[in-house]
């Protein structure tokens, strides 16, 4: 259905949206 369809795109931007914030922190936290 579109709403589930709807659903697994906010989820997998959502976790496209996590996996590159770790990444930059872990960039910030490497820095010091």
């Amino acid at each position: 259905s579109l709403r589930c369809l709807g659903m697994a795109m906010i989820h997998s931007l959502e976790f496209g949206l996590g996996m590159k914030i770790s990444e930059l922190l872990q960039e910030m936290l490497s820095l010091r």
